[in-house]
């Protein structure tokens, strides 16, 4: 999901909302190109793979707030 929000204050500032937030559904999907080895279904993982060290990442959110001075 991603919503982005653009609005101008007046002819010189203007500011910005953006806001994403990922599910993911394969550990993994957050590295680069797959660094982290062979990808796993999460809802496939047990508890006995968290306790071992295994604990993927399930969702990020990114909420983000910028003003923008045009001169």
């Amino acid at each position: 999901i991603e919503v982005y929000y653009a609005k101008p204050i007046n002819k010189a500032l203007s500011w910005d909302l953006r806001y994403t937030n990922i599910k993911y559904d394969y550990t993994g999907s957050n590295s680069f190109f797959g660094d982290d080895g062979a990808p796993v279904e999460i809802s496939t993982i047990t508890s006995q793979q968290i306790a071992q060290g295994m604990n993927p990442v399930k969702e990020s959110t990114d909420l983000r707030a910028s003003i923008s001075y045009r001169f």
